[in-house]
């Protein structure tokens, strides 16, 4: 099978049909996308061993179900980065290749007809950020200030500034105008990271980066929430607590259904996502895209 691979660049190699343990699943790939997960291993943030598998999130059809796995061949289901086992792409192979196999704990059941959609695509988006309307029972009303400029952040930012007062603390990225025109707050991190300033009542850590990992908690007032999105990597990222008399809370919020995502998307334009995120039709043409688009993502043709 072909499996887009890196190995300080990404290529696209011959790879075995992998096998299947106990609680995994064997599934036919129907859409796959490189995510901030994949930006920070492409980038070297996050260094991973030659030859890992791409794709963070993905759409499979279940061709062969593990021993204890809950789901039957055929059946198509979601697949997100977290498991028990590991963070795929990082600790695991991705699903960036025409067979994948999954610890079963890292996928969620998508439904019967979810691949008819001819927008594949937006369903991956739709089960990234189905985790965001949870976040208005842990940040509404409150003062939040989100860590990074890139989608993720546009995306929930979007979806938040209508129930929380939203400041944004980033690198220079063609998203910081994006940004100030939903009318939230918008600082550089060149001039405002690890300074003194503001406190909030919430961060959330859309950044995989670790110098800005180790600055969230100190942004955070006494009693805050540091909220760690659900494709934010085990025990990767280092934070820093210089002030050991506060106290605050970490909540990593899961994954919601499909129409969670929906909800969450219809806050954001369609002519914008479709301007930054690139599908390709080929594993070949998902490295070409790359250059060019904030996010790819890969669908098979034929279902």
């Amino acid at each position: 099978m072909k499996a887009l691979v890196w190995n300080g660049e990404a290529v696209v190699e011959e790879r075995p049909v992998p096998p299947i343990p106990r609680g995994w699943v064997l599934g036919k790939v129907l859409a796959a996308s490189l995510t901030s997960i994949d930006a920070a291993v492409t980038s070297g943030t996050l260094p991973v061993i030659p030859g890992r598998v791409l794709g963070s999130y993905g759409l499979i059809r279940v061709v062969e179900p593990g021993v204890d796995t809950p789901f039957g061949p055929g059946e198509v289901v979601g697949v997100t980065p977290l498991s028990s086992e590991g963070t795929l792409v990082i600790d695991l192979d991705g699903v960036m290749s025409e067979y994948a196999s999954v610890p079963s704990d890292t996928t969620i059941d998508v439904g019967k007809n979810i691949v008819k959609s001819a927008d594949l695509w937006k369903l991956l988006l739709m089960l990234e950020f189905s985790f965001v309307p949870k976040l208005t029972d842990i940040v509404g009303g409150k003062d939040v200030l989100i860590l990074g400029t890139g989608i993720s952040t546009y995306i929930i930012a979007s979806f938040l500034k209508s129930y929380s007062r939203i400041t944004v603390i980033g690198r220079e990225s063609p998203f910081l105008k994006r940004l100030a025109g939903l009318g939230v707050k918008v600082l550089s991190a060149k001039k405002h990271l690890n300074k003194e300033g503001s406190l909030f009542d919430a961060v959330i850590l859309c950044a995989i980066h670790s110098y800005m990992a180790m600055a969230s908690p100190t942004y955070l007032r006494s009693g805050g929430t540091l909220v760690l999105p659900p494709n934010t990597p085990h025990g990767k990222l280092v934070l820093s607590y210089p002030n050991t008399l506060s106290r605050i809370m970490i909540v990593r919020p899961e994954h919601g259904d499909l129409r969670d995502g929906e909800e969450v998307l219809r806050s954001v334009g369609a002519d914008l996502l479709e301007s930054v995120i690139g599908v390709a039709k080929s594993f070949e043409e998902v490295e070409v895209l790359r250059r060019h688009y904030a996010r790819i993502t890969y669908v098979k043709q034929g279902g």
